[in-house]
């Protein structure tokens, strides 16, 4: 993305907190806006055709769901969140933040943040008894620390009778690294 008159050593990004993926095992929704890339170029002669290989700079968590019921199972949302404590030690997955740009690997500062992201599934996802699916969340790179509680939410918030969650306390700090799944 473009920003007019920002500098490289404070670059603008946004990393979307609701995203929204089109059927199962897709990945089309994290090529996008609200999903940033970016590319280095050195010593390249004035003459040559500039070749640039992109990298992402979101963390990609990749959930699977299998449907373990005798009967099929509709998949419409996916959330997932960290929290530790008061909330003052939760990583930023999702938010405002600016990237130095200046170094071979962008380094990012928060200037605001979420401490989750949420994935709907257009027109949700069928899956079939036995069967399982994919789906694909973008997420600033971060580390959530140990101690961290995460909880992975399937068909709505904590407040939704059909829904189903599952928590889980970190015991070691969970590195989200930028480009890897």
């Amino acid at each position: 993305p473009y920003a007019a008159g920002a500098g490289l050593n404070a670059y603008p990004l946004n990393f979307v907190t609701v995203q929204t993926q089109k059927g199962a095992n897709s990945t089309a929704h994290i090529c996008g806006e609200g999903v940033p890339f970016y590319s280095t170029l050195a010593d390249v002669a004035k003459d040559d055709i500039p070749t640039f290989t992109m990298h992402h700079m979101a963390a990609m968590l990749k959930v699977n769901i299998t449907n373990l019921n005798s009967f099929p199972v509709s998949v419409r949302n996916v959330d997932f969140w960290n929290w530790i404590g008061d909330g003052s030690r939760n990583a930023a997955l999702s938010g405002a933040f600016n990237a130095d740009l200046t170094a071979g690997q962008p380094s990012l500062t928060k200037v605001s943040g979420e401490s989750h992201v949420r994935l709907n599934v257009e027109d949700g996802v069928q899956i079939e008894a036995g069967k399982s699916a994919a789906f694909y969340l973008a997420t600033a790179p971060c580390t959530i620390p140990s101690g961290a509680g995460l909880t992975l939410y399937i068909n709505d918030h904590y407040n939704y009778e059909g829904g189903i969650n599952k928590t889980i306390t970190l015991e070691e700090s969970l590195p989200l690294e930028a480009g890897k799944a």
